[in-house]
């Protein structure tokens, strides 16, 4: 690979990183709003029907929410310029779980019924904006 290519590669990861890394903003956000209204066991599993049928302690839900939204937001350096697949997929995986563990302390906050629909709603929106940012910062990434 030659030094062009390597700095390529470089500006990818950071583009492909950015929608990704907004959505753990969100879910960050959603979590300080609410940490305080939240049961000392939160409801982390639902049924089909938004019921909890899973709980996790409070203190430790922050620590396991994060470590697993960064793990998945670590799963962009699969991908690679030109592999819209893996880029795609990581995209809307990161954007389902932000938008459902954000569902999750609202919900859990509010001591309602778990609502299934922020999941395709923040794969969808993580997607189109990653897709975005892809094709508007394509000529910096290609170089």
């Amino acid at each position: 690979m030659v030094l062009h290519e390597v700095g390529n590669l470089k500006r990818w990861y950071v583009t492909a990183a950015i929608a990704p890394a907004l959505s753990v903003v969100y879910y960050l956000r959603s979590l300080m709003v609410t940490y305080g209204r939240l049961p000392e066991q939160v409801p982390v599993h639902f049924g089909l029907r938004g019921e909890p049928n899973g709980w996790m302690s409070r203190k430790l839900w922050p620590v396991v929410s994060v470590v697993i939204l960064l793990a998945i937001q670590a799963m962009v350096f699969v991908s690679r310029p030109g592999m819209w697949v893996p880029a795609l997929i990581q995209w809307g995986v990161c954007g389902m779980i932000a938008g459902s563990f954000s569902e999750v302390n609202y919900s859990a906050a509010e001591q309602r019924r778990f609502s299934f629909r922020p999941m395709p709603l923040g794969a969808l929106a993580v997607i189109g904006l990653g897709v975005v940012l892809a094709v508007v910062l394509a000529g910096w990434w290609l170089g």
